[in-house]
């Protein structure tokens, strides 16, 4: 189903970047970057909670109850922010297009807005279900509880979510917004710029969503051993999987460079040479976010998810500050090299608060953050880089302990077919 879904979204991607001219297509990411914003900040990010307590009032036969509530909640919220674009267009427009007289198109986004909300309410419920189905339906008790029950603890929970939720979202989009403001363009050049940007980042994003998937495969096995109290057991799993999603967002990103020259001459007619000028920037930053992504996995198991704030934190601070810094003289480059070095501290930062929160963190594993600046030189450089490090790294006896290197095998081992187990074991 993901595959699916990310397949669908490239396809989109790759389509709008055919069909449209740079100004059209920085439109179109304006647009829609500030639905994925607003969608979540809108309702308070209360659908957010509902992987946490749907269940709970499901055991409790008041399904029901939560549901309505929630759902009137959310329509109200999301009708009283749909109004409120409504009425400021004008401004609407001035922030995310940089252009006051596209009101219009401010109006229609506004009313996107509502489309997105209910998908992902709906999304949020059908999530929060999906174990849910394969149990027998509990009766609905037809016990009230008051608002006074019912709103605080629910609100305390979706709060969180939703501050996490603008973080990882501003940290996500502040770059065009920038680019927007900030830059030395005016509106239609700003606008074109960020369709470059939007080019840039079309194949590169894969490697975001592959270390998502990653992310939620190992998060259960690490919330296991956590839970179990073996904790070193947890750093050293995290550990291993720093190690391994660097080497192999390295090897991947440097394929994207080697290959991305003929999507843009062939797919996009060479629209955005200014994009594919910036490729390499893109696919690092991109690269420093799936490790930061993996990085944060230690203060979910840890139940310290507010300590996964400070970093984005930091990071949105240093990309205000390195854009204006760079934007006026470097243009378009100097928005994707502030991208990339606040990534690349923010992932620092993650590692260093894993670390106050007991999380010995190995050289190594430090080390690997910086392999990504291979990829900054460009796809000749990053390939033979990658020639280079990967055989060292893997041949070294101090990239991947005793323990490290016994877990791998056996990982391996036990997803080989049967008579290639036999065959291992054989003497």
């Amino acid at each position: 189903v993901n595959a699916l879904q990310r397949s669908g979204g490239r396809g989109r991607a790759l389509r709008c970047g055919r069909w449209l001219e740079p100004i059209e297509l920085g439109h179109w990411e304006m647009a829609y970057g500030f639905l994925v914003f607003a969608a979540p900040l809108a309702v308070m990010g209360l659908p957010g909670a509902f992987s946490r307590y749907l269940e709970k009032y499901r055991q409790q036969g008041r399904l029901r109850l939560f549901l309505s509530r929630t759902a009137w909640w959310t329509f109200g919220l999301a009708v009283a922010a749909i109004a409120l674009l409504a009425w400021r267009s004008d401004a609407v427009a001035a922030f995310v297009f940089g252009d006051a007289t596209q009101a219009r198109l401010a109006e229609v986004m506004s009313a996107a807005l509502a489309i997105v909300i209910v998908h992902h309410f709906m999304e949020a419920v059908f999530a929060g279900l999906r174990m849910t189905l394969r149990i027998e339906r509990s009766p609905d008790s037809g016990d009230r509880l008051s608002h006074q029950e019912f709103w605080p603890p629910l609100m305390r929970f979706a709060i969180w979510v939703w501050v996490t939720n603008l973080l990882t979202n501003t940290f996500s989009v502040i770059d065009r917004y920038m680019i927007v403001h900030c830059g030395v363009f005016s509106t239609d050049e700003a606008l074109a710029q960020v369709g470059n940007y939007h080019t840039s980042h079309m194949v590169p994003v894969l490697l975001v969503s592959v270390a998502n998937l990653v992310v939620g495969a190992m998060t259960p096995h690490l919330s296991h051993d956590w839970e179990s109290g073996r904790r070193d057991a947890v750093a050293d799993r995290l550990n291993l999987s720093l190690k391994l999603t660097g080497l192999a967002m390295l090897v991947g990103g440097a394929i994207v460079l080697a290959v991305c020259p003929l999507l843009f001459h062939y797919v996009f007619n060479d629209k955005y040479a200014d994009g594919l000028a910036v490729l390499p920037w893109a696919v690092a930053a991109c690269v420093w976010f799936s490790l930061l992504l993996v990085a944060q996995t230690y203060v979910w198991c840890a139940e310290q998810s507010r300590r996964a704030a400070g970093p984005l934190v930091l990071g949105i601070a240093c990309n205000v500050t390195l854009n204006v810094v760079l934007l006026p003289s470097f243009g378009l480059l100097g928005a994707l090299i502030a991208t990339g070095v606040s990534t690349l501290i923010a992932f620092f930062a993650q590692l260093w608060v894993n670390r106050r929160l007991g999380m010995h963190i190995e050289r190594s594993a430090a080390l690997v953050g910086l392999a990504p600046l291979l990829l900054v030189f460009g796809a000749t450089p990053a390939l033979v880089g990658c020639c280079v490090v990967v055989p060292l790294a893997i041949g070294s006896g101090r990239f991947l302990t005793p323990t490290q290197r016994t877990s791998l095998v056996d990982a391996v081992r036990a997803r080989l077919p049967g008579r290639f187990q036999s065959a291992q074991a054989a003497p």
